[in-house]
């Protein structure tokens, strides 16, 4: 690990909490993930927080917000990248691949577990959209996790599928069995925008997505919207909701009333299949929790029931 130059001194209850961010990386079946461990002042074991980004997204898209309440607080934070997005490593890039994000979210706690100055018998998984689909998942899987946040969550793939306009589906698999094609031909793939204005195919195109995953995006980041389209193949068959049953640890979830991709009534639904549950509906749109009022409203529930949780 190297110690990036960063020290964090954040008032807090009339006290200094310290934390600092450190550069780190893990494997997950043999690639190398890029990581950041935030790791506040303690003469303790921490409980910490595990975190990666949804759809198509990398860490440094609005993630450290959300990180740094958390360190603020006093948990250790690991945000990572999946294998083959920003500087992980991986055979192919920017695949969007749900078996192969699970893996790396259960090889993420292997590490955790390992890494000095952390409880691992006090582990919490994050996901927002996607990777909140990831966490659920995972947390029906291995009955070690603390507990769960799941925000603005992907719960069902055939839902969303039929959320979605006719033209759209059926490009969609159209280009996705062209890619499968192109990749068992010459190994390139043939990719899709990840997001895209509604006048044009893409992963996302509602009203909202564009201009709300684009603000997410650091300035310097302008050539990663595009993913291999045989997502388009497996996004319908991942249905987290269907697992939601064996979770044993409390999970909070925090749905988006307005959200154009990811339908409510298949959030209420997984969210009424899970034994200890923290549900919350906010009045806005997919994108509008990660920034201003609604990240406020957001991060105070998440706040809360951490505070209730350890």
């Amino acid at each position: 690990m190297s110690l990036l130059p960063i020290l964090y001194d954040i008032l807090m209850f009339q006290e200094i909490v310290m934390y600092q961010i450190i550069s780190s990386s893990f494997q997950s079946n043999d690639c190398l993930l890029d990581a950041r461990l935030y790791l506040p002042e303690s003469n303790q074991k921490l409980p910490i927080i595990i975190m990666a980004h949804g759809f198509g997204a990398r860490m440094d898209f609005g993630l450290h917000p959300f990180a740094d309440v958390f360190a603020n607080m006093g948990f250790a934070v690991l945000m990572f990248d999946y294998r083959g997005f920003g500087k992980s490593k991986g055979s192919q890039q920017q695949l969007v691949y749900h078996k192969y994000h699970i893996e790396d979210y259960h090889s993420a706690i292997h590490y955790v577990k390992t890494t000095p100055n952390i409880d691992g018998a006090k582990i919490v998984l994050w996901g927002t959209s996607y990777s909140g689909g990831h966490v659920l998942t995972v947390a029906s899987q291995d009955t070690t996790i603390a507990g769960v946040i799941a925000h603005v969550p992907f719960v069902d793939g055939i839902a969303t599928a039929f959320h979605l306009p006719i033209k759209n589906i059926i490009i969609g698999m159209y280009s996705g069995v062209r890619d499968m094609v192109t990749h068992i031909v010459n190994s390139k793939p043939y990719t899709i925008p990840i997001v895209s204005p509604p006048d044009s195919f893409a992963a996302m195109n509602t009203a909202d997505s564009y201009q709300g995953y684009m603000n997410l995006v650091p300035a310097e980041v302008t050539d990663e919207n595009w993913c291999p389209a045989r997502v388009c193949l497996t996004l319908p068959l991942y249905r987290p909701t269907t697992y939601v049953k064996k979770i044993m640890c409390p999970v909070c979830i925090i749905a988006a009333e307005y959200d154009s991709l990811i339908p409510l009534s298949a959030v209420k639904k997984a969210a009424g299949n899970i034994k200890n549950i923290d549900f919350h509906i906010l009045p806005c749109g997919h994108f509008e929790p990660y920034t201003g009022t609604m990240f406020e409203k957001s991060i105070t529930i998440q706040k809360r029931f951490l505070e209730r949780l350890l």
